[in-house]
């Protein structure tokens, strides 16, 4: 019954959040057999919002000194620094086999293909009507292609080649040559080649970062697909549809201008041929 007393008698520890919406935090409270007090704290985070909170632990009669002491430490809802989202094909190819050689199918037919210099997609005005600013396997000593018309020549704008005389002034590196990212469209000087029609191709992706295995994209993850040349001659034609998609979707349909598709099973058909880039 000593014991007992003793327990009930002890102040408990005490739990702030200098931000208290950007987390749900539970306490819970208990002792071993040695009168040793535990706090287990449990944290939810609230869906699909980046936030970030400092957690400070005040403990009674932990000094002899102090009235009271204290630990920090800080929450942070967010992805992981340095996680992307990263395509593979079903036969990947090396970074060394995307600069350097020419890997070829089960048919021999070459599986890359080079971009002319100065490179853009056509749009949906024509095939030799370029209007995206993105310039591919760019060359400022070299002219532009198909700049027939106003729109195509007020558009286009070089990135790391900007201000540059040449292309070897814009410091292209290996990792900015196989770069899937549009600014760094400049140094991308080779595409992947499909045979065209493209019907249904399956887009596998996987989650990446440094220093850790490829992880498959899926549920409870959702992606959105955009063509970052604005061309539409493309369209979603197939996703694994589940009842939490449809639900976040609904959740998003006011902030959102894209649809949510699940990476599980996801395909893209093109209807034109030329770069395409989602």
């Amino acid at each position: 019954m000593s014991a007992l007393s003793m327990v009930y008698h002890k102040k408990f520890m005490r739990v702030f959040l200098t931000n208290p919406l950007a987390f749900r935090v539970t306490a819970r409270h208990s002792w071993d057999d040695t009168n040793n007090h535990m706090l287990t704290l449990t944290a939810f985070s609230h869906l699909c919002k980046k936030a970030t909170t400092t957690v400070m632990v005040y403990i009674p009669e932990a000094s002899l000194l102090c009235r009271s002491s204290s630990f920090t430490f800080t929450l942070q809802n967010s992805c992981p620094e340095g996680l992307q989202i990263v395509y593979v094909s079903r036969k990947p190819i090396s970074d060394h086999e995307w600069i350097h050689t020419d890997p070829v199918d089960h048919m021999d037919n070459k599986r890359l293909f080079n971009l002319p210099v100065n490179y853009r997609p056509p749009s949906q005005l024509g095939v030799l009507i370029p209007t995206t600013d993105n310039i591919y396997n760019a060359d400022p000593s070299h002219p532009h292609p198909r700049q027939h018309y106003p729109i195509s020549k007020n558009s286009g704008r070089y990135k790391q080649c900007a201000g540059k005389r040449s292309a070897e002034e814009c410091g292209c590196t290996d990792r900015l040559k196989v770069s899937p990212l549009a600014i760094n469209s400049d140094c991308r000087q080779r595409v992947l080649r499909l045979t065209f029609p493209v019907t249904d191709f399956n887009i596998t992706l996987f989650l990446r970062r440094t220093n850790h295995a490829d992880h498959p994209l899926c549920s409870p993850y959702f992606v959105t697909v955009t063509e970052v040349n604005n061309r539409t001659s493309w369209n979603v034609t197939g996703t694994h549809a589940t009842p939490t998609m449809d639900r976040m979707r609904q959740y998003f349909e006011d902030s959102l201008k894209n649809n949510l598709y699940n990476p599980e099973g996801l395909q893209i058909s093109f209807y034109v041929n030329h770069l395409q880039s989602p």
